[in-house]
């Protein structure tokens, strides 16, 4: 069955089947909504040689994770298109994530790591950092997905002096099962995504502890996005890393994105 065309500029709603990483055939984001269904905003269709394409988006948090580009092509040039696709937009192969992870063991560079796959959004009113049944918590591809960043990094070469996170479960979790040591909490990791005003003196915290780590040592920390997102001033996926580059003149950049995809 052929798309119906829609025009530049047209806006429709509609409510389809929700699945994480399904396939939209409009351009479209999810919208946080029932775990049945979601509605979907449809938008101006992307164009690829006068092809439309369907978009697949992840949501979390109120927020689009990732947005993965598939054509919709004539069988004639589909497989042209599928090889351009994967170079790029698939997730890196492990040995590219292992060249880029390999960065973690020069002077000065560190790893900060949004929680892996927790399906939902923030958490919930009962909220008790005690209490996992409370809170958002990993589903397997979240589990995998740690243990698939955690074998990244040794594949790399590398040893991680210390390992911080966040004192909220899915953190917790994301940074045992990355199996790279024994784990620490950090409260200035901890989530401010439901009391914004602790975002500038947590951030400002987390900063000191990066500026005061020894030189060469060598530290993942998992975290949240807001809190990624205060520090860097980039959102990340669930169980992207970014890699840091602490400066000796009180500066803090992003020198590398590694995205180890959660399996569906």
């Amino acid at each position: 069955m052929r798309e119906r065309p829609v025009p530049a500029g047209t806006v429709e709603s509609t409510s389809v089947p929700f699945r994480p990483g399904c396939l939209i055939s409009r351009a479209g984001i999810w919208r946080s909504g029932a775990s049945s269904r979601a509605d979907v905003l449809q938008g101006q269709f992307e164009r690829y040689h006068g092809s439309a394409f369907a978009r697949e988006v992840h949501e979390d948090a109120g927020r689009v994770e990732q947005v993965i580009f598939q054509p919709l092509l004539p069988m004639t040039r589909l497989l042209p298109a599928v090889a351009l696709m994967a170079a790029l937009f698939l997730p890196p192969s492990p040995t590219a994530a292992d060249t880029r992870f390999a960065r973690l063991a020069q002077p000065g560079i560190v790893a900060i790591v949004r929680h892996a796959h927790a399906p939902g959004t923030g958490d919930s009113a009962r909220f008790t950092l005690d209490d996992c049944t409370t809170q958002r918590n990993l589903d397997e591809s979240g589990r995998e997905q740690a243990r698939e960043i955690g074998a990244a990094i040794r594949a790399a070469g590398v040893t991680v002096e210390r390992v911080l996170t966040s004192q909220w479960c899915r953190c917790r979790d994301t940074a045992r099962l990355l199996g790279l040591g024994s784990v620490e909490d950090l409260p200035a990791l901890n989530s401010f995504f439901r009391n914004p005003a602790r975002a500038e003196r947590q951030s400002a915290e987390l900063r000191q502890f990066l500026f005061g780590l020894p030189p060469g040592a060598t530290a993942v920390l998992v975290t949240h996005y807001v809190n990624i997102r205060a520090l860097t001033g980039r959102g990340a996926a669930s169980g992207e890393v970014f890699l840091l580059e602490v400066g000796r003149d009180g500066t803090i950049s992003v020198v590398e994105e590694v995205l180890i995809s959660p399996r569906r």
